[in-house]
């Protein structure tokens, strides 16, 4: 059996207590996290792989809780247009959108992820039967889907629904069901999609209380929130993870509380979109759970949960006028174990515990951005970031060491993604000119 000993660390475990062994080990053996604990307590070893983590922080792997995968090959398109979605996001994934593409996308932000630490992605996808075989292959944990649509509802549903029978049990890749919005798949289908995702016992996803026009037009045709809509519908319940929901109301989160609901807070996106900044900190006193997540890689760009943390605390801090709000290990929980739970898969990942799967990261504190440290969790939250990632270790295998990838190569990863660029840069030339045509790109639209 492959085991793995990370020594001398400081080992911040996430565990119920919090606890921290400023001087301790982490044993894996298998898949699995063997034992953590203070140095002195270390068993005598043989046949290990050693790694001695002398002035690093061994941490649980980060969960990015919503994403795109990918929508990588469009980053850094049209980042200034208003309502980006509709007029140009959605018809330059249907000019240009094809299983290659999305085979080089899910590789090349899979390796982004394993580089920054990330260990799980959970992920809003297109042609999910290729981009299982990426995930699988390149070593990151994923609970992902097919985006479903009532435009696409046939062929979505399907592949969904095949999705689940072939690779339910997968040791990496785990099957979930996702809705894109209540605004772009009708009740009948939302309600097919959460029956599908309860008989097969799936995280269900779904944007939810993020656009104006997604409110606005509920309230005019339904008389009620999208959230209330949902929750009449029946879909709403604890298996249920709401992207966003930077629009709720206290009515809205009332309905969230009672099911269970689950949701994924995404600072960089909605700050980016000029949505809003969620009302966390009304969701976690009413005891919903909130994970971290970057969005996709065209609405928030960067694919690290590092970067989202001090954005996700320093938001609520300003919403709330409270220096105080969001101390910095509550946001660093949110990025792992407060995320395997929004994940519902927290009794896999999520912690540095005995008996679960070994997800961890190795932070370096040598570079400069890291010195003085006083605070773990202050240095994660304020200080670090994706490049101070040393090592990451996903079921127990070794995929990121010494900041480089071990499962794939990076040059070639990259070079697939760029060959998209030429084509890609095409049709969005000509849907630029077709939108300074077609709208007032001066004209702000707040979606």
């Amino acid at each position: 059996m492959n085991k793995i000993l990370l020594k001398n660390a400081v080992v911040l475990t996430m565990d119920g207590q919090g606890t921290i062994h400023r001087n301790g080990f982490v044993l894996t053996a298998g898949d699995a996290v063997a034992q953590a604990g203070p140095m002195e307590a270390l068993p005598q070893l043989d046949n290990c792989h050693v790694l001695d983590c002398s002035g690093k922080i061994v941490m649980p792997g980060m969960v990015n809780c919503h994403c795109h995968m990918s929508m990588i090959t469009y980053r850094s398109l049209a980042d200034d247009v208003p309502d980006r979605l509709n007029r140009f996001m959605l018809p330059l994934e249907a000019r240009t959108m094809s299983e290659e593409l999305v085979r080089h996308g899910t590789y090349y932000a899979c390796a982004e992820m394993l580089l920054s630490g990330i260990t799980t992605i959970v992920d809003h996808g297109n042609i999910v039967l290729t981009q299982a075989e990426a995930v699988a292959d390149i070593g990151i944990r994923g609970v992902i889907s097919e985006n479903i649509t009532s435009a696409n509802f046939e062929s979505s549903f399907t592949a969904t629904r095949e999705f689940l029978e072939k690779w339910s049990g997968h040791p990496l890749v785990r099957p979930s069901v996702t809705c894109h919005a209540p605004y772009s798949v009708s009740s009948e289908h939302m309600q097919a999609a959460h029956k599908l995702a309860r008989e097969h016992g799936a995280l269900m996803q779904m944007h939810l209380a993020e656009m104006v026009y997604e409110m606005k037009e509920s309230r005019e045709k339904y008389g009620i929130s999208p959230v209330e809509r949902l929750d009449k519908l029946g879909i709403l319940d604890d298996k249920f993870l709401a992207a966003h929901a930077c629009l709720a109301s206290g009515d809205d989160l009332d309905i969230f509380a009672k099911r269970g609901v689950k949701v994924s807070y995404d600072p960089g996106a909605n700050t980016k979109a000029a949505k809003d900044i969620a009302p966390v900190m009304e969701m976690q006193a009413r005891g919903i759970t909130v994970g971290l997540g970057t969005d996709g890689p065209m609405s928030n760009n960067a694919l690290n949960v590092l970067s989202q943390m001090p954005l996700a605390a320093r938001c609520q801090k300003i919403k709330y006028k409270d220096r105080s709000a969001f101390p910095c290990e509550h946001v660093v929980r949110m990025g792992t174990i407060e995320g395997a739970k929004a994940a519902c898969i927290d009794h896999l990942t999520g912690s540095i515990e005995a008996g679960k799967k070994a997800d961890i990261v190795i932070l370096e504190t040598d570079s400069p951005n890291m010195s003085p440290i006083y605070d773990y969790y202050g240095a994660i939250v304020y200080s670090a970031n994706a490049s101070n990632v040393e090592s990451t270790i996903v079921n127990g295998r070794l995929v990121v060491h010494n900041k480089r990838l071990l499962t794939k190569d990076f040059a070639s990863l990259r070079k697939d993604l760029l060959s998209h660029h030429e084509k890609i840069s095409a049709v969005a030339d000509e849907l630029c000119l077709e939108m300074s045509k077609k709208y007032d790109l001066t004209e702000k639209l707040n979606y």
